[in-house]
């Protein structure tokens, strides 16, 4: 048993000859970096949440416009009486104004979102053509095409 800085560890020798380390539970130590998890690059998700947000209210707006140009009166309302329930307007019209302006609502973020991405993401493909890096081995230039 060795203890390091505070922390207890224990290496085991396994019958293929390979170490492992276990670690006390007070102290986390993660020797390898977790495996599926890349770093997305910059501005890829904002770009793709923005094109969703674009697509999917430019598909909203257009189904309400759909709807208001199909219904007879563009509101809707219900009266509770003595003698029953009184409706007025289509119901259509009403959910055909709200569809609108909830697809308009997610278009204009989407779009903005959408332009920010990808200039964020341009950016960033641009500075993977050309690197310069400056570590303790040396200098290293690095240009892709």
């Amino acid at each position: 048993m060795v203890l390091i800085s505070g922390t207890c560890l224990a290496q085991e020798l396994t019958l293929t000859g390979v170490t492992s380390e276990h670690v006390s539970p007070l102290f986390l130590k993660q020797s390898q970096p977790v495996q599926g998890m890349v770093a997305a690059p910059r501005g890829l998700r904002m770009r793709n949440t923005g094109r969703a947000l674009t697509i999917g209210g430019g598909a909203l707006a257009l189904g309400g416009i759909i709807l208001m140009n199909n219904a007879d009166e563009l509101y809707y309302s219900t009266t509770s009486t003595q003698q029953g329930t009184v409706e007025e307007g289509d119901p259509k019209g009403a959910l055909g104004v709200l569809m609108t302006i909830t697809g308009v609502g997610a278009m204009v973020p989407g779009i903005i979102f959408w332009s920010k991405g990808q200039k964020k993401y341009n950016r960033y493909l641009e500075q993977q053509r050309v690197s310069l890096n400056a570590g303790a081995r040396g200098l290293s230039l690095r240009y892709s095409f």
